[in-house]
């Protein structure tokens, strides 16, 4: 069915963007002397049943866990992905989203064949371009870019320590 189709490739999508985005934070950590591995998890949704994605674990340079980034999935409400980037004190979620943001979309039907789209606003602000994006607390609705200063940024305020 042209259904099924549709969740494999938004699947697909996903995991590409994740590899992606665990290239660029492996470059990111090289940088800092940090050190990671990737190990296969298997995520579950429901409307895409199981398929295995990488978690990426972030370590100290002596070993020791620092945090690590959990797939959490491609069907996410207003997203196409979802990763968590989570530590000892806190997780942060990043969302993969499209230029101009998620819109909560509503289409009536006036008659049939016929549809009538209504868009609503934008959920998330400050969306420039496709990519990853951290959600920022201090403001509901507004995110961030994960860019290398937002990404060691975080990874400080989850994992509650400086990188050694």
């Amino acid at each position: 069915s042209p259904m099924s189709t549709l969740i494999i490739e938004s699947v697909d999508e996903y995991l590409r963007h994740l590899e992606e985005l665990y290239k660029q934070i492996q470059e990111w950590l090289h940088g800092e002397g940090l050190a990671w591995e990737e190990q296969k998890v298997v995520v579950n949704e429901e409307r895409s049943g199981p398929y295995k994605a990488s978690l990426l674990i972030i370590r100290q340079s002596d070993g020791e866990q620092m945090a690590k980034l959990k797939p959490i999935g491609a069907h996410i409400i207003g997203a196409k992905g979802r990763v968590d980037l989570s530590g000892a004190l806190d997780s942060q979620p990043f969302l993969y989203l499209l230029t101009d943001g998620p819109t909560v979309e509503m289409s009536i039907s006036t008659e049939p064949g016929g549809e009538l789209e209504e868009h609503a606003p934008p959920l998330f602000r400050g969306i420039d371009r496709e990519g990853w994006y951290a959600l920022a607390d201090r403001e509901p609705k507004s995110v961030q870019r994960v860019n290398r200063e937002t990404f060691l940024d975080l990874l400080e305020k989850v994992a509650d320590c400086e990188p050694k």
